[in-house]
C-alpha cells in the first residue's frame, strides 16, 4: 500500500474504530479475521501449529496476535515482538449516574480518563463510544459488545470571556468536576419503561439516559432492556481527515496511540501474508496491543500485567502440545527471552513550529521525517545502543528514514509501555513511534507519509529479525 493510500486507510480506521479501546480492539479483531488469523480463547487449551496465525482479545480492550514461523526452534530462535496501546485520553460518562438536569437542561456528567487537553473538548460536536454489557435472555450469559455512535449528540460549551475574563487572561483552566458536563437536550419526561431495572440508580433515574441506551442497543443489535451496565465515553463526532495542500497530515482523535495500534496490526498481517515465507521463518512474530497506558498500565490488560510472558509461554506450550513433545517450558522461556527483542511503538513529539523552544535544536524530530527512536537517560524510554543499532540497520536496508528523539532537559518527559514490558519480561526493548503534534488533544496530527513507513519498519523487523544477532 503506498503512503497516500495508507494514510487514507488509517484515517478510515480512526473514524470507524476510534473513540474507545473497546471499539479499537474490535476493529483490530476484524482486520485479523479478514487476514486469516484464527481467534483463540484464553480459557481454552491451545494446540498450535508452526506456520499458524492466531490472536486473542482480553477483556474486550487489548489484542494479542502472533504468527509461528514454520522452522521455529526453541533452542536457537526468538520472538520478534511489537507493542502499542489502544486507549487515549477521554471523557467517560460517569457511573453510577451519568446525567443531571440543570435549569431545565439535561447534561451528561463526565470523568476524565488520562491526561487530556480538556479545553480542546469544548465547543465541538461529540458522539459516544465504548461497550455495553448485557444478558442473553435464553442462556442468562453476561456478554459485552463495543458500540460507536459517531453523530452530534453532545456539546460542552465554553463560558464567554465577557462573563469570566480571568479564565482567558490567566490561561484556560478547567474545573473537571463541574465544567466538563456535556449538554444534550432540553428536558422532558424521561420514560424508563425500556430500561432494565438493574440499570436504574437508587434515586429512580436511569444510570444512562434511555435515549443513549436506545442508540447503543441499536448499534449492538440488541434490545435496550437487555443492557445491564456500560462503559461509554464521549468522542469526536467528526471523522478523521487527511489534510494539507498535498494530503500532508492525518488529523483525528486518538492518533496517540491508535497510530501504533494500526501500524502493528498492518505489520503482522503483511509479514505473514506469504504462506511460503512463514513456513521458512524461524521467528515467532507477536504484537501486544494493551489498554490503560494513559492511566499507568496497572490492570489485567495493561502493560504492567504478566500478559506478554504468559502469552509467550502459552505459545511454546501450544506448540509442544501439537508436536506431542515434553520440554522444560520455563527454561526455554528464559533462554528465548534473551534472544528476543521488543519494539514498543508509541508516538513521539514532533517539533512544533510555533513552540520550537521546547525542542532540542540539533536534529529536531519533524512530521513526515520517518519513524522515531526515543531515548531517555532516566529510562522513561527503554531504548539502548544495541537495540537502536538494529532499528537503524533495518531502516537503512529498506530505505526507511529514521529519526531519533531526546528531550530538551528544561522540559518534562512522559513515559510509555516500553520500560514496563522490558522490566516485566527482561527482554531488550526499543521505544519507537511516529512524530506527532497536539498529543492528548481531542484532535491530534501526524505526518501522512510516516504511517506507511512505520508499518513497513515493523513488518521488516518481523521478517528480518532472524538475520541479525545481538549480544545478550
Amino acid at each position: 500500500m503506498d503512503a497516500c493510500a495508507e494514510a487514507k486507510d488509517f484515517a478510515k480506521f480512526l473514524t470507524e474504530h476510534g473513540g474507545s479501546p473497546f471499539v479499537a480492539s474490535e476493529g483490530v479483531r476484524q482486520m485479523l479475521l479478514k487476514a486469516g488469523f484464527e481467534e483463540l480463547k484464553e480459557a481454552d487449551s491451545w494446540n498450535l501449529s508452526r506456520g499458524g496465525k492466531y490472536f486473542f482479545v482480553r477483556n474486550g480492550a487489548a489484542v494479542h496476535a502472533f504468527v509461528i514461523g514454520g522452522q521455529f526452534n526453541p533452542d536457537t530462535d526468538a520472538f520478534a515482538i511489537a507493542g502499542a496501546h489502544t486507549d487515549s485520553p477521554s471523557l467517560r460518562m460517569k457511573p453510577p449516574r451519568s446525567e443531571k438536569i440543570t435549569y431545565g437542561m439535561l447534561e451528561i456528567l463526565c470523568e476524565t480518563y488520562g491526561g487530556g487537553i480538556w479545553q480542546t473538548w469544548f465547543d465541538r460536536d461529540l458522539g459516544f463510544a465504548g461497550k455495553i454489557v448485557y444478558t442473553d435472555p435464553k442462556t442468562k450469559a453476561v456478554l459485552a459488545k463495543s458500540v460507536l455512535v459517531r453523530r452530534p449528540l453532545f456539546i460542552i460549551p465554553t463560558i464567554a470571556p465577557h462573563m469570566d475574563r480571568s479564565k482567558y487572561e490567566k490561561g484556560f483552566t478547567v474545573a473537571r468536576e463541574t465544567e466538563l458536563r456535556a449538554l444534550c437536550c432540553d428536558t422532558g419526561d424521561v420514560s424508563t419503561d425500556s430500561v432494565n431495572p438493574i440499570a436504574i440508580a437508587p434515586s429512580g433515574c436511569p444510570k444512562y439516559h434511555p435515549f443513549i441506551l436506545k442508540l447503543a442497543a441499536e448499534a449492538a443489535g440488541i434490545d435496550p432492556s437487555q443492557i445491564v451496565s456500560a462503559d461509554l465515553r464521549l468522542c469526536d463526532a467528526a471523522p478523521a481527515s487527511v489534510v494539507g495542500f498535498n494530503g500532508d497530515y492525518v488529523c483525528g482523535q486518538g492518533i496517540d496511540n491508535l497510530n501504533s495500534t494500526y501500524c502493528c496490526t498492518q505489520a503482522i498481517i503483511r509479514a505473514s501474508s506469504d504462506a511460503e515465507s512463514v513456513k521458512k521463518s524461524h521467528t515467532i512474530m507477536l504484537i501486544n496491543l494493551f489498554d490503560h497506558e494513559e492511566t499507568g498500565s496497572l490492570s489485567a490488560q495493561g502493560a504492567r500485567s504478566n500478559v506478554v510472558q504468559d502469552t509467550m509461554e502459552r505459545i511454546l506450550m501450544g506448540i509442544y502440545n501439537k508436536d506431542k513433545v515434553t520440554r522444560n517450558c520455563r527454561e526455554d522461556m528464559f533462554r528465548i527471552s534473551r534472544r528476543s527483542l521488543i519494539l514498543s511503538a508509541d508516538n513521539s513529539h514532533a517539533l512544533h513550529p510555533n513552540f520550537s523552544g521546547f525542542h532540542v535544536s540539533e536534529d529536531p524530530v519533524v512530521l513526515n521525517g520517518g519513524p522515531v527512536i526515543k531515548h531517555h537517560v532516566g529510562t522513561s524510554y527503554a531504548s539502548d545502543a544495541e537495540g537502536t543499532a538494529l532499528v537503524l540497520l533495518i531502516g537503512k536496508e529498506h530505505g526507511i528514514p529514521i529519526q531519533e528523539f531526546v528531550i530538551n532537559q528544561n522540559t518534562s518527559c512522559g513515559s510509555t509501555i516500553g520500560p514496563m514490558t522490558a522490566a516485566n519480561t527482561g527482554i531488550r526493548t526499543v521505544d519507537i513511534g511516529c512524530a506527532q503534534l497536539a498529543m492528548h488533544s481531542l484532535r491530534e496530527t501526524v505526518g501522512a507519509k510516516d504511517i506507511s513507513r512505520m508499518s513497513n519498519l515493523i513488518a521488516s523487523f518481523f521478517t528480518d529479525y532472524e538475520k541479525y544477532s545481538i549480544a545478550p
